[in-house]
């Protein structure tokens, strides 16, 4: 079955994650922002882990990872800078990457 994963940012400020099944059905996973930072490390170290190439204007995934901990929405509501850093280590720790 394939999962489909996108997230929605909506008028009133609020964002939604959602997935979609191999059928179309979308099914709303979360739309509190420290989950949704959560969900989208985990598939960032997932894509490292893979060999791809970091997102958007980073030339490596370290310089990815440095500016995630204090850019991305959520992490606030996930927790301290330090909390957020840790979070990474332990994803990319997880899938055999080494620290940044």
């Amino acid at each position: 079955m394939i999962m489909l994963s996108f997230i929605v940012a909506g008028c009133g400020g609020g964002t939604t994650l959602y997935t979609a099944d191999a059928s179309g059905h979308l099914r709303k996973v979360t739309s509190k922002p420290a989950e949704i930072f959560k969900y989208e490390v985990i598939r960032y170290a997932e894509m490292e882990a893979k060999g791809k190439p970091p997102p958007s204007l980073s030339r490596t995934w370290r310089e990815y990872w440095i500016k995630v901990g204090a850019t991305w929405p959520g992490w606030k509501e996930f927790g301290t800078h330090e909390q957020v850093m840790a979070f990474i280590a332990e994803q990319r720790r997880a899938r055999g990457l080494p620290p940044l």
